[in-house]
């Protein structure tokens, strides 16, 4: 499960690199509000649009049962292990 989570990491961090990503003439964009979750069944993952200190974030977990989550901010990402979020495995800044 890290190396699936990991590798969204990753895909994630090279979207911050480039500054966008572009979806392929089969797939969709969806604009998220606090409170709004989706699925992405192929991958395993969910995720939940959330507000903290009134800051959007984007918390995504692999399921059924997420030992890491991928938490995305408007100016990086971090990996952190379920229950210790003050001690990240990966964080990326955008540049």
């Amino acid at each position: 499960m890290l190396l699936a989570t990991t590798g969204l990491a990753v895909a994630a961090s090279a979207v911050f690199a480039f500054g966008h990503a572009s979806a392929s003439n089969r797939g969709h964009v969806y604009t998220g509000r606090p409170g709004d979750t989706f699925e992405v069944p192929a991958a395993a993952t969910r995720c939940t649009v959330t507000t903290e200190a009134r800051a959007v974030e984007l918390l995504c977990r692999h399921e059924p049962s997420p030992r890491y989550s991928v938490v995305y901010f408007s100016d990086g990402l971090y990996v952190y292990r379920n229950g210790k979020p003050d001690n990240p495995v990966f964080a990326a800044k955008r540049p």
